[in-house]
């Protein structure tokens, strides 16, 4: 016999950690590390997307519809991970 499904208000709710006075710089450094990375790669995509348009080319829907080959899959997966890394450093406070 399966145990009967939880419904939101029956369930107990997670334990979960809370963050310390002196984490919430750290995530403040990492919450500005994630903006920035964001905002560059935004920019670079604007700038690219108006550079082929201006050159009769229009990528957005070929972008949309992109899968990875294998060797862009893992260099996405290389820059995800180093992404990711950074963010860690700021929030655990490492340099």
């Amino acid at each position: 016999m399966t145990a009967p499904k939880l419904h939101p208000a029956q369930a107990k709710p997670r334990r979960r950690k809370t963050l310390h006075p002196e984490d919430v710089d750290k995530v403040g450094e990492a919450l500005l590390t994630l903006t920035k990375e964001l905002w560059v790669v935004k920019d670079r995509q604007m700038l690219l997307e108006h550079i082929l348009k201006r050159h009769q080319i229009d990528v957005a829907a070929e972008i949309e519809n992109l899968v990875p080959d294998a060797a862009l899959e893992a260099r996405l997966k290389i820059e995800r991970e180093a992404l990711i890394r950074k963010l860690m450093t700021d929030l655990v406070g490492e340099s």
